[in-house]
């Protein structure tokens, strides 16, 4: 059974497709088409090639055999302009947006010449057509706004505006969603679903499978380079898909938990800073997870940073161990047992040219040092310990972070924090935009963690996460905590209903 009319010409054919980098097979003999109007969810664990085909679609990559056609014609390796003047467009999981410039300067970029001649012509003309964009798209967002002061989630739907507005036959979006939440999630659907309309083709890859089959008319599924499957969404399950994706049955996704809460460890009373959160109170326990629900641009993530001494709370108190503290950095956090794993990994959580070792061991070089002197082995030591003891997959200690999978940079960022032996981890959005084996081996450890009596603040907008891992709930809306839930009592809709007011 195909997903399309019977007859209806491709808008892109992959033919027998290969691709080798330094004599390593990456795809194999892929054949693969879309078509007018079709929403196609490309899917497999990091590593599987969906970056690769995607720039080989675009032509960025050219295949060491095989043809890539698009309406009808042979591609070939291009430039960046001829692949913007071709009719296809892609938006990257790392936003490509340059932050000083404006939304409509972002959205225009390298297109200036379409605006008019005169500088104020164009200016004048990239307002008015971004205006009508945002409109038409029923995004509310000044078009004038730098991208620095916007949010991810924001980013990234200006990175959507861009393709948009290029009037591209051909979108391929690389983990579109990661950054946002459940009410952009929908704008989202909205916005592409309106593409397909128009006779837009649209291939995306995600880890969410509510996404995959919300989403989507097809699904492929791509393993170590191999196409497994190319079927109707319609006549796939989410079971199938897994199993295909990881090459193996899957039975419990989330690992399962015997919880028994400890004593409190942290107690927060009237937390604030005006203009981000207030009246947040909260107790934590051993061996709890307590997970921070709610919209993107709520406060979870300011309320993390405030406890992990990023921020400085202007109001209410934290008790720490039943003594009152007022963290003035991150350090003094770690030094008393709280330590941190940002949402942005590439800006707060490694430094991409180091290498493993070097990331894993960086905010404790003093513990390596004898004299003054760096004791390189004891370092190595420690690191090929965290490698092991996380499944870090890599080539060794000394191999670039830049250069492995998002869920092992991920796994990175852990193994530094954790090298601090905290008692309280917050971990803002600590899978976000990685594959579902790195998914299942995070909840691994987490689940290890509580049992060691660590406790762990869980900020997630992935409500099926948050559900199955924490064991209480708190919900916040616009700065402001509206529930506790225990997770037993409560459901995706009543976390919402509360995230909403």
């Amino acid at each position: 059974m195909e997903c399309r009319v019977e007859g209806e010409k491709p808008v892109l054919e992959l033919k027998q497709v290969s691709i080798a980098y330094s004599g390593t097979p990456i795809l194999h003999s892929i054949d693969l088409s879309l078509y007018p109007g079709e929403i196609h969810a490309l899917v497999g664990e990091n590593g599987a090639g969906k970056s690769t085909l995607m720039k080989t679609m675009l032509g960025i990559i050219s295949p060491d055999k095989g043809e890539v056609i698009f309406f009808g014609q042979k591609r070939q390796h291009q430039s960046l302009k001829q692949i913007m003047d071709s009719g296809i467009s892609m938006i990257h999981q790392e936003l490509m947006l340059i932050p000083e410039l404006s939304v409509e300067e972002n959205i225009f970029l390298g297109r200036e010449n379409e605006l008019g001649f005169w500088p104020w012509e164009r200016k004048k003309n990239a307002r008015l057509k971004a205006l009508d964009l945002l409109s038409d798209c029923e995004i509310p967002m000044d078009p004038s706004t730098l991208v620095k002061n916007l949010s991810i989630a924001e980013q990234q739907l200006v990175e959507i505006l861009r393709a948009i507005s290029q009037q591209a036959k051909l979108i391929l979006m690389d983990e579109p969603t990661s950054s946002l939440s459940e009410k952009e999630i929908t704008l989202f659907r909205r916005l592409i679903n309106k593409l397909k309309n128009e006779g837009v083709s649209i291939l995306f890859t995600s880890h969410k499978m509510e996404e995959i089959f919300g989403f989507s008319d097809r699904i492929s599924v791509l393993r170590d380079g191999y196409l497994i499957s190319s079927k109707c969404r319609e006549e796939c399950t989410e079971q199938e898909v897994v199993h295909q994706m990881v090459g193996r049955e899957m039975n419990q996704f989330f690992p399962h938990r015997e919880v028994i809460k400890g004593d409190t460890c942290l107690k927060v009373k009237g937390l604030g800073i005006p203009g981000l959160f207030q009246d947040i109170e909260f107790d934590l326990h051993q061996g709890e997870i307590l997970g921070f629900g709610g919209l993107v641009g709520a406060g979870r993530t300011d309320i993390g940073k405030a406890l992990s001494g990023l921020l400085i709370p202007q109001a209410g108190e934290i008790l720490w161990k039943n003594q009152s503290v007022k963290f003035k950095s991150p350090q003094e956090a770690i030094k008393q047992g709280i330590g941190y794993v940002s949402e942005d990994r590439k800006e707060m959580g490694f430094i991409p040219e180091f290498s493993v070792q070097h990331n894993l061991t960086l905010s404790s070089l003093l513990e390596f040092q004898r004299w003054g002197i760096l004791d390189k082995s004891k370092e190595n030591e420690i690191a090929t310990g965290h490698i092991s003891r996380l499944k870090i997959k890599s080539k060794g200690p000394d191999q670039q972070v830049m250069t492995l999978s998002g869920g092992n940079q991920q796994k990175v960022v852990f193994g530094r924090v954790l090298q601090h032996l905290p008692d309280v981890l917050i971990l803002d959005e600590p899978t976000r935009g990685i594959d579902v084996q790195a998914k299942f081996e995070i909840y691994t450890l987490m689940a290890e963690l509580s049992k060691q009596g660590k406790s762990i603040i869980l900020i997630s907008s992935d409500l099926p996460e948050l559900l199955h891992m924490s064991d209480r709930i708190l919900v916040i809306s616009k700065g402001k905590q509206t529930a506790i839930l225990n997770k037993e009592e409560t459901n995706p809709a009543e976390i919402m209903s509360y995230a909403m007011k």
